[in-house]
């Protein structure tokens, strides 16, 4: 997300990419007549209403909100569009559990963050976004919503266990034995979290661990960075949810009995005889090529091996029909749609830009 002041008395706010929070935030901030929404997307056709309705369901506040979305761009880097002097910050988690109900048109919130982190660029000040963007995420949601606090650098962004372990062992623990192509029936697959199973949690315990073990091997190389936000997914959710996690004892447990993860489902299409994933949903699209991706390709540039990631990755290629890891090595053929420090360029471990002085260390035991 970034912004900047336009010539008139308008407020510009231009949000990177258009995902769940995006759909979100354009919504709610384009309802004020104060700020000019623009949206930098690798699919502007989708929003050729110019408008998108949030949905507020129940205790959300009931009454829907339509926001207006002034200008569109194709996607680029955020220094490349915007200039090096342009202010601009990123936050850690969207402020909501949401979902896109019709791409372009209408999201919804589903439920509340008590805090959300955020890193500001160098030409940014955290007090001016912190009372810019409070009133924008909070002040029409329907219930108290997210207190933003400041991290040094984007590295905890990176490294944020989130969605990028997630969804991956979610998939991978309910489908990693079905044959890819054979439907299922209709209303059979249980939800994405209500029924997160052994094999899910096992799958999503075992990333967590190889996540905080790049964290580890991270600050070893660059003592000087804070990564103290970055901490286990276990105590990030019951942070963030609180009281909305009924049961805390085990990681099964925390995504299962998390009230605001109880309308999830699983993405599908449908085809003859029933349902089939949705390989060309968010949670492969994004997960996969910029979550899981990046991750590797960082600890394999502290030479850390990282088994279960690469395991998410080898299925998930086959379900997408991509290749990306070859023989544990990032070389495949669809490499070039991962936003990952190979692809982008960096040198050591100046990964997407936030470790400008960093080398590679030439051996961890």
């Amino acid at each position: 997300m970034a912004h900047q002041l336009n010539a008139g008395s308008k407020l510009v706010i231009s949000l990177m990419g258009t995902g769940n929070g995006a759909h979100v935030i354009a919504g709610l901030a384009g309802a004020n007549p104060a700020y000019e929404v623009r949206l930098l997307t690798r699919r502007p056709e989708i929003f050729s209403l110019k408008k998108i309705t949030v949905q507020r369901p129940g205790k959300m506040g009931g009454d829907d909100i339509v926001g207006t979305v002034d200008v569109k761009f194709t996607h680029l880097l955020a220094k490349s569009v915007l200039g090096e002097d342009t202010p601009y910050f990123a936050l850690q988690n969207i402020p909501w559990l949401c979902a896109t109900i019709e791409p372009g048109k209408t999201a919804q919130i589903v439920g509340n963050k008590h805090h959300i982190r955020v890193a500001t660029g160098p030409n940014t000040s955290f007090t001016w976004t912190k009372q810019f963007l409070e009133p924008c995420i909070n002040a029409t949601t329907g219930f108290k919503g997210a207190e933003l606090m400041n991290i040094p650098d984007f590295a905890s962004i990176v490294l944020n266990p989130a969605n990028q372990i997630i969804h991956p062992a979610r998939m991978w623990g309910r489908f990693s034995d079905w044959d890819l192509k054979t439907p299922f029936e209709q209303g059979s697959l249980g939800s994405l979290y209500g029924d997160f199973d052994a094999k899910s949690s096992e799958a999503l315990v075992g990333l967590d661990a190889e996540l905080q073990s790049i964290k580890t091997e991270l600050l070893q190389a660059a003592p000087e960075l804070d990564l103290t936000s970055v901490i286990p997914l276990a105590d990030r959710i019951i942070q963030q949810y609180g009281d909305q996690v009924e049961d805390k004892s085990n990681m099964q447990s925390i995504m299962s009995a998390n009230q605001a993860y109880s309308m999830a489902q699983f993405p599908v299409v449908e085809v003859e005889g029933g349902v089939i994933p949705n390989k060309n949903h968010r949670v492969v699209q994004d997960d996969i090529p910029h979550g899981l991706i990046p991750l590797i390709d960082i600890a394999q540039r502290l030479n850390l091996r990282t088994p279960w990631m690469e395991e998410m990755v080898e299925w998930h290629q086959l379900f997408m029909r991509k290749e990306y890891l070859v023989g544990g090595e990032l070389k495949g053929k669809d490499m070039g749609e991962c936003t990952s420090p190979t692809v982008l360029g960096g040198e050591g471990l100046r990964c997407v830009g936030f470790m400008e002085n960093v080398n590679t260390p030439t051996s961890r035991s």
